[in-house]
């Protein structure tokens, strides 16, 4: 009478099946590679343009209190209420609606300078976009006796934010990473399911 005894099928595959599995490397980086190309030419690219204001006021001796302006006036840069109108008027009806999605306001915390990026999918838009926000700033009248002057005009940009290599580059390199991790971590497969051993029979 014979017993069938498990053999050991969750172990960790040697040197050899790992040296075996040196294909599934070129493979998956191969793969990561298309699924980044397809994404690349799915996504729109990103344009970014950028416009840099500063603040200055005569008749304040206090630096404080010009950091507190220049925080505010970078508050006043996604407003519907102050850059709404402006927008609408230079034909960017859906900046207009929600500047936020397309306008990027930064403030430094030690200096009175305020840096102003418009977005979008087309350079020229967001070219548009940075120059009528930052000339709105310049003109707000609210902050007297603060002069609000643009050091730096938005530029048209000459290439996306996001290079067209970065997703293929990384989908390849990630494929391969997980090929790697996978080729030396899977158990290694057994040629028996199972080992078969005589069971002494009594008389």
């Amino acid at each position: 009478m014979s017993a069938p005894v498990p053999g050991a099928t969750g172990r960790l595959p040697d040197s050899g099946v790992a040296r075996r599995r040196w294909w599934w490397v070129p493979a998956c980086a191969v793969a990561g590679l298309v699924v980044g190309l397809v994404l690349g030419f799915a996504q729109s690219p990103t344009y970014e343009s950028t416009a840099y204001l500063t603040v200055t006021a005569d008749d304040v001796d206090d630096p404080n209190s010009v950091a507190r302006s220049t925080q505010a006036l970078a508050r006043l840069a996604t407003s519907p209420s102050i850059v709404g109108e402006p927008l609408r008027e230079a034909g960017l009806a859906e900046q207009a609606d929600d500047p936020r999605l397309f306008v990027r306001v930064q403030a430094a915390p030690d200096a009175p300078l305020i840096s102003v990026t418009g977005t979008s999918d087309d350079p020229r838009t967001a070219q548009r976009t940075a120059d009528v926000v930052s000339r709105a700033l310049v003109g707000v009248d609210a902050f007297d006796p603060y002069d609000v002057t643009t050091i730096g005009p938005a530029l048209l940009p000459d290439d996306p934010t996001t290079p067209g290599w970065l997703l293929p580059a990384g989908g390849a390199g990630i494929g391969a990473a997980v090929a790697m991790v996978l080729a030396t971590t899977l158990p290694g497969g057994s040629r028996r399911r199972g080992a078969v051993v005589q069971a002494p029979v009594g008389d």
